[in-house]
């Protein structure tokens, strides 16, 4: 934020009140962008759609996590810590075919593994009693979620 305001002649004060009240307005609107598929149709068109693209039968949803940098916190620093050694929010996004955000979680700590991430997620939950859709992962951080099926179509057991 100091970069920020020295570039622009601002103070930091304002620099953050004004990030601060972006991502505020960000978070007040997201939900109405940012949704599962929760209609038989809505599925379908998104199954559809990675169908077309790729061949890949049955997939609702294309995710992955992300280490979002962040200032060591004051308490439970070291849980912030991840595996590449520096501070961050482990954050998990799913998209759809179109590359539009289905689902975001960004509230675990760094330390958090992505499994672990996805298995508390509402997807993880959804997945687990309404297997209509499947999400296909081409990442080792998901072995062991049941649901999820890896390159080769195999399942992970």
């Amino acid at each position: 934020m100091k970069t920020v305001g020295d570039t622009l002649g601002l103070p930091k004060s304002s620099v953050s009140r004004s990030v601060r009240d972006v991502s505020q307005a960000l978070a007040d609107v997201s939900l109405k962008f940012i949704k599962w598929p929760s209609t038989t149709r809505e599925k379908m068109a998104i199954k559809k759609g990675f169908y077309d693209i790729a061949g890949f039968p049955a997939v609702i949803g294309a995710v992955d996590g992300t280490h979002v940098r962040i200032i060591a916190p004051s308490e439970h620093e070291s849980v912030y810590v991840n595996r590449k050694g520096f501070h961050s929010i482990n954050t998990q996004a799913i998209c759809d075919h179109e590359g539009r955000f289905t689902n975001i979680v960004a509230k675990w700590p760094g330390s958090n593994h992505d499994s672990f991430i996805f298995r508390g997620s509402n997807v993880g939950t959804d997945l687990e009693v309404d297997v209509d859709g499947v999400l296909r992962l081409f990442s080792e951080q998901y072995r062991g979620v049941d649901y999820i099926q890896d390159r080769n179509m195999k399942s992970f057991q």
